[in-house]
């Protein structure tokens, strides 16, 4: 009694020293990954459709970008034709045919076009968001599957907990069935412990069937049968990590794509200067008379010069747009490092917890073991000794679910700090 007694007290002088250590200190903790976990991820995006089709879309952009800025280069068309014509002379009563065939080429060329620079812009401004939409959709990938490996790994060791508890039942029941055949134990006590044996190899058994939908699910992202397992050996601790901020971004690119727009624009009001060079030929094969080869050299001049203010009032809209997204930025700002100071407080929350439930663990281990000695001496019931079980048991699978909940956490604070983990794992 006196050495349980001990334990407690040991135990609330280190309560009070981890309060004051996670208030106001750091943890010194280094963030430890097994390699394997990178090569998973990357074999989740390999094998994922739909961020295939996603890249080839980013891909499609960026090439839409290179058409457009071949727009000012040169074009050459070539076009021909062959026309057959029958007409019907009155006065000297015959027919005359002509079979004019004709060939020509048009070299064309902007001189200048106000609208080029703009459109350039815009193209571009499209990639960087698709680029940005690409990585969100990758992101999302990479947390989901890692969210239900976490859990099989949790599931993993919480079988492996409870198959150490059931062979520690099996040993205690084998032990008071010798004690019950003696006459020191009720019958009533060791069907009670039976019924708990019974009931752990029944949890072991929803274990395995979890665990192996887990498999199939993590196939299905994988493309493979191999499940490798890695450790978690420490807790994360590792939080300057710079962050992006994905949702301010998109308003800045936003509010570029509409000044682009005005600047497409207005340049509606501004002229354009286009040059034509053409060569052509024609020849008549049924009155065998060819014509010289033809040269003509174009500038055409356009200018828009009053379209009734429509311009007017779309650069109006776009000025109004402008101003509403200026003012949610400050919004998503304020929001997004709100976030992540809050993932940040449950997570040194957390760790807090599992710091004195670790604490706990020892104390109803040793707890069980003296009562154990004492049962096996008879000076106490399977029934104290059951509870004593129980209480260890549960305080083992609580430690390692908050073991799996701060890693879960974290890298949900990964996420809300829209991390790449391939990047992230480098």
């Amino acid at each position: 009694m006196l050495k349980i007694l001990k334990e407690i007290f040991s135990f609330l002088c280190l309560t009070s020293l981890l309060f004051f250590s996670f208030a106001f200190g750091k943890d010194k903790s280094i963030l430890v990954l097994d390699p394997k976990l990178k090569f998973l991820i990357l074999d989740v995006l390999r094998n994922s459709n739909y961020i295939k089709s996603k890249k080839l879309e980013l891909e499609a952009i960026k090439l839409e970008k290179k058409s457009v800025e071949r727009q000012k280069g040169p074009t050459l068309s070539f076009s021909t034709s062959v026309d057959y014509k029958k007409n019907y002379l009155l006065k000297v009563k015959n027919w005359e045919a002509n079979l004019p065939a004709s060939l020509s080429f048009i070299l064309s060329y902007k001189f200048f076009d106000p609208s080029y620079n703009p459109k350039i812009k815009l193209s571009d401004i499209s990639y960087k968001t698709q680029k940005i939409n690409y990585l969100r959709e990758k992101i999302s990938l990479e947390y989901t599957f890692l969210n239900i490996y976490l859990d099989y790994l949790r599931l993993l060791d919480t079988l492996q907990i409870e198959k150490e508890n059931l062979n520690l039942t099996k040993q205690i029941y084998s032990f008071a069935q010798k004690k019950y055949k003696l006459g020191f134990l009720s019958q009533d006590e060791l069907i009670n412990y039976l019924i708990f044996l019974k009931d752990k190899e029944k949890n072991i058994e929803n274990l395995n069937y979890q665990i192996k939908e887990k498999i199939i699910l993590l196939r299905s992202y994988l493309g493979k049968n191999d499940i490798p397992t890695i450790k978690l050996k420490t807790l994360p601790n590792m939080f300057d990590i710079p962050s992006q901020n994905l949702d301010k971004k998109l308003l800045l690119i936003s509010i570029s794509e509409r000044n682009t727009k005005i600047e497409l624009l207005k340049s509606k009001l501004k002229p354009s200067i286009d040059m034509d060079l053409s060569a052509s030929s024609t020849k008549d094969f049924k009155q065998d008379i060819s014509s010289a080869v033809s040269f003509s050299v174009g500038l055409s001049f356009n200018w828009l010069i009053f379209d009734n203010f429509q311009t007017k009032y779309q650069i109006l809209k776009e000025d109004k747009e402008i101003l509403s997204l200026k003012a949610q930025i400050k919004d998503v700002e304020k929001n997004f490092y709100t976030t992540l100071e809050k993932d940040k407080i449950n997570i040194l929350a957390l760790k807090r917890e599992y710091e004195l439930q670790k604490r706990l663990v020892k104390l109803y281990k040793e707890i069980f073991k003296i009562k154990r000695h004492k049962f096996e001496s008879g000076q106490i019931s399977l029934e104290k000794l059951l509870d004593a079980q129980k209480n260890y048991l549960n305080a083992r699978k609580l430690k390692l679910n908050l073991f799996y909940q701060i890693w879960e956490k974290y890298f949900n604070y990964l996420k809300d700090a829209n991390i790449d983990l391939i990047k992230f794992l480098n």
